[in-house]
């Protein structure tokens, strides 16, 4: 993760979602998986979306009361 938009993704869904760095590291793990198995070599904007979605879909990583809300503001972002 090199490029500064995929810093400031996770950066954004850090704050929106109010991960704990337990969560930020899971999402890390996570998009880092993604990447290997599309062949990647550096974790990007569409692999970091991805994890950030799986853990909001699972209810893992984020405060109950405030994944609607975070969701509204990322997921323009992750189109993008």
């Amino acid at each position: 993760m090199h490029d500064d938009a995929s810093k400031g993704l996770l950066r954004a869904a850090m704050q929106q979602l109010h991960l704990s760095a337990r969560g930020y590291h899971r999402v890390l793990k996570l998009a880092r998986m993604i990447a290997d198995l599309t062949g990647a070599e550096t974790i990007e904007i569409p692999h970091l979306a991805e994890a950030i979605q799986c853990g909001t879909r699972r209810h893992v990583w984020v405060n109950q009361d405030s994944w609607e809300a975070a969701l509204s503001v990322l997921y323009p972002l992750c189109r993008s």
